[in-house]
């Protein structure tokens, strides 16, 4: 499948407009609400939670080897990517954020990888894999 630059802005457009609606939702859903006399309560994500955890407990050097061995055992990629968007909340909300360049490219590099051949497909969205320490 070949793409020119107007579909690549066309997705990046939706995909702003999608984010910029994102915490309104929240809002109304009350997932986002907080009172500062109230004790921060960890985000726990349900059946994700165990590779949420893994991802922001394992040693970034030691994660990709890991993270391969997921997808070999069966953990689809977007699975993959949705737990990589949680830990990144988990990790980084509520204080300085300074992991949006790697949480914005989790979207392209998926579309990257649905696009590539099967054998190297989960190569773009494992190469954006990764967590501050």
């Amino acid at each position: 499948m070949h793409r020119n630059r107007r579909d690549f802005l066309a997705d990046v457009g939706k995909g702003m407009l999608i984010a910029g609606v994102g915490p309104a939702l929240a809002a109304d859903l009350g997932i986002s609400s907080a009172f500062a006399d109230e004790e921060p309560k960890r985000l726990l994500f349900g059946d994700r939670e165990p590779l949420v955890a893994l991802m922001q407990e394992t040693p970034a050097d030691r994660l990709l080897p890991i993270l391969v061995d997921k997808l070999k055992a069966g953990t689809d990629l977007k699975t993959l990517l949705a737990a990589a968007a949680l830990a990144n909340a988990r990790t980084l909300g509520g204080g300085d954020y300074d992991g949006f360049h790697d949480f914005m490219a989790l979207m392209p590099s998926y579309q990257m990888a649905r696009e590539s051949p099967e054998p190297r497909r989960s190569l773009p969205v494992l190469a954006q894999t990764r967590l501050p320490s």
